[in-house]
């Protein structure tokens, strides 16, 4: 082998000296420039792809919730509000819909309010009002009264009247002298419009009082309600003065606020005096004093009570009123009333508060008393004033004359206490059947109601007068079906409506419908499920109950009859703590017929009466009368007439101008007015006192002989509708 190849496949000729590698020959500037010039094309590549891709101005924001993923943040951001109602309110103002204010039904607030009417040279008129609102601003209880105090100038100034509205009641004389402004209705009496508005108020807002629809009637353009909840009630006259007095004491900025569970009465007191007038009829200055308080009391104990004064004054030339002034309170007035500058120190501390704040600091320490507690006030005599003998009083504040004040909180104590009585209505009805040509059929029903119009006391008669016609008119039965009782002949004769039921007496039937209504008001009366039975459609009761106590007979009459008493719009108003026992009487008699079985006229007359009473004593009673007449020719009915009581005809019945002066005074009062005043007269009255009125005869007539009852005009004769309460009255006793 050559040797070539042994070095080729042995080991190297020569080893490396000390193990190293062979150097590495040094790049040359050439390839250098090459490598860096092409690190730097790389590196300007991946710049241009980082600005074409990554950022720079072509970047669009895609802003969420405010930021966008390339970290920028939107400067028109607002970030949504999440509401945080407290209360209701959040604090962005917004209100929650849903929000049902906490109910604290023991939190309320008395408020009083005055406000002027018409001031002439005879008269000075103002409505005063008092609420109860609860924390809602509901009313719960309202009064109102007002004072239409007269006065005369001659050779000095006189008063001829300064009794509240309320207290003059039935003397005011609306119900007398009125004028309906909504058609024929009946016009009730100042007292009964303004506690029919009283009323109305509670369970409304101030805001809807104030918002009551209203229309303008009359030739001098009253403003009265329009609704008509309101006028049926009775409140026809104009209701201005009501709704500014209730808002302005709903409003009241001196109110007093109170806390109860209690059931709250609310009285209202009201007193007017001469101040100090002088003058004659050339020239006069009229100043009168008007006190009046309101008292809120639970179970006799003043829970709240305000008071408040105004002076009004008028003065007068030749009979023309030149200036009125100070028609304002001193409440309103505050430190313009001037009681700090001028008012008597009458304890000598060398401090004269301001009336309001005497008024509000006496009105706080009579919180709690009781009505005698608060007639049992001390006072003594100190700068000619009347001031309170108690020091925690004084200390507080009030060192001027309380008696004025005390008076009127008593006087509104005692008709909070009044109130506590419960008020019924007393109604009056009567519907006429069927008229032929040999009887007339009438049922007649009086409801006592209480203030809620649910029926407490049901009555029900009925007349079937018989009569035949031959040579004259004769009469066979003019007793009521109640009179009549078993002799009536129903259980005998009668057949049953509901399949084999014993068929009772009609009194018996009629006593159960009676029970039946007791309890239900005068919707449900009217409707009561009813079906149709018999040969001749009789509409009977479909109710269980009513046919289980015995009920079953036709009862559309009953029906009509106890709707007619209820709804009667010249009802009497009563207030009692008593127990109503209720009585109905009914007389009938011939009225004149005449005639035979060719050609003959039946007339009637039909008297009937209700009486409320308690414990033996008349606490309200309504008389009516009908006058039904049958034309009747060989046998058969013609025509009928009047088959209307005197009552619903008002002035229809024409006694006004054609009935007798029978007092001499010029005056003849239409019957239904006359019959009115007949029934409050008798009111307070027991069966003995009825009985024993007596009467005397002019132009032929029975008129009584007491000049009360005479004076309110009724002046015609009473002995028929005496026999008719009389009668009514015992059977309610």
């Amino acid at each position: 082998m050559s040797e070539e190849m042994k070095n080729l496949n042995n080991e190297p000729e020569q080893a490396p000296v000390d193990n190293q590698p062979a150097a590495k020959k040094p790049l040359d500037k050439k390839t250098l420039g090459i490598i860096i010039g092409a690190v730097a094309a790389v590196l300007v590549i991946v710049l241009v792809l980082v600005l074409t891709l990554g950022g720079g101005d072509d970047h669009t924001h895609n802003f969420v919730d405010g930021k966008c993923e390339c970290g920028e943040s939107d400067p028109n951001y607002v970030p949504t509000h999440t509401h945080n109602f407290v209360n209701g309110e959040c604090e962005c103002g917004e209100t929650d819909p849903n929000y049902v204010p906490p109910v604290v039904n023991n939190e309320y607030t008395l408020g009083l309010g005055l406000v002027y009417g018409d001031v002439t040279n005879a008269q000075i008129n103002a409505t005063i009002a008092t609420v109860v609102l609860d924390n809602n601003g509901v009313i719960v209880a309202c009064k109102i009264d007002a004072v239409q105090n007269k006065y005369t100038v001659t050779d000095s100034v006189a008063f001829t009247n300064l009794l509240t509205k309320k207290e003059l009641g039935y003397d005011y004389n609306m119900a007398a002298f009125g004028h309906s402004l909504i058609g024929n209705a009946t016009v009730k009496e100042w007292f009964e419009q303004a506690a029919a508005f009283e009323a109305w108020c509670v369970g409304k807002t101030l805001a809807q009082v104030e918002a009551m629809p209203t229309q303008v009637k009359g030739e001098h353009n009253y403003v009265i309600s329009a609704d008509q909840d309101l006028l049926a009630a009775g409140c026809t006259i104009s209701i201005t003065d009501f709704i500014d007095a209730v808002v302005k004491a709903g409003n009241d900025d001196q109110s007093m606020t109170f806390t109860t569970d209690g059931e709250i009465v609310l009285g209202l007191g009201v007193n007017s005096a001469d101040n100090g007038s002088a003058g004659d009829d050339f020239e006069a200055t009229v100043k009168m004093n008007i006190d009046y308080a309101a008292v809120a009391s639970v179970d006799g104990v003043i829970v709240a009570t305000l008071n408040d004064a105004t002076q009004p004054q008028v003065k007068l030339e030749d009979g023309a009123v030149t200036s009125t002034d100070k028609l304002i309170s001193k409440r309103e007035l505050k430190e313009g009333y001037n009681m700090a500058a001028y008012g008597s120190d009458n304890n000598g501390d060398g401090i004269v508060k301001e009336w309001y704040i005497q008024s509000a600091e006496l009105s706080k320490y009579l919180v709690g008393k009781t009505i005698e507690e608060v007639a049992a006030l001390e006072t003594t005599l100190v700068n000619g004033h009347y001031i309170s003998t108690d020091d925690a009083l004084l200390t507080a504040g009030c060192t001027m004359q309380i008696t004025g004040i005390q008076d009127v909180v008593l006087e509104a104590a005692g008709y909070a206490a009044e109130s506590t009585e419960k008020n019924y209505t007393l109604g009056l009805g009567l519907v006429y059947g069927d008229v032929t040509n040999a009887q007339i059929n009438a049922t007649i029903a009086t409801v006592v109601l209480d203030n809620n119009g649910v029926i407490v006391a049901c009555k029900i008669d009925a007349v079937q007068n018989k009569y035949t016609v031959t040579d004259s008119v004769a009469f066979t039965n003019l007793l009521t079906k109640k009179e009549l009782g078993y002799d009536y002949n129903m259980a005998a004769f009668g057949h049953s409506l509901i399949g084999n039921a014993t068929v009772k007496e009609w009194f018996e039937q009629a006593a159960a419908f009676e029970a039946w209504c007791v309890g239900k008001t005068l919707a449900q009366v009217e409707a009561m499920p009813t079906q149709v039975k018999g040969e001749h459609n009789y509409v009977i009761s479909a109710d269980q109950d009513l046919l289980a106590a015995g009920c079953t007979i036709s009862i559309t009459d009953f029906i009509d009859a106890v709707v007619k008493a209820g709804n009667d719009d010249q009802s009497m108003t009563f207030t009692t703590d008593g127990e109503i026992v209720l009585g109905l009487g009914v007389n009938s008699a011939d009225n004149g017929s005449a005639g035979d079985d060719f050609e003959a006229t039946v007339k009637m007359n039909i008297d009937y009466a209700a009486v409320a009473s308690v414990d033996g004593v008349i606490v309200a009673t309504l008389n009516d009368a009908t006058q039904p007449q049958v034309k009747l020719e060989d046998g058969a009915v013609t025509s009928t007439d009047k088959l209307i009581s005197k009552r619903e005809l008002k002035e229809g019945y024409n006694m006004a101008a054609y009935g007798s002066d029978n007092n001499g005074d010029g005056i003849v009062k239409e019957w239904y007015i006359q019959s009115a005043e007949l029934s409050k007269y008798l009111v307070g009255k027991t069966i003995e006192e009825v009985a024993a009125l007596e009467t005397t005869l002019v132009n032929g007539h029975y008129i009584s002989t007491d000049d009360a009852l005479l004076t309110a005009g009724c002046t015609m004769q009473i002995t028929g509708i005496q026999d008719v309460v009389l009668e009514a009255a015992e059977k309610a006793n």
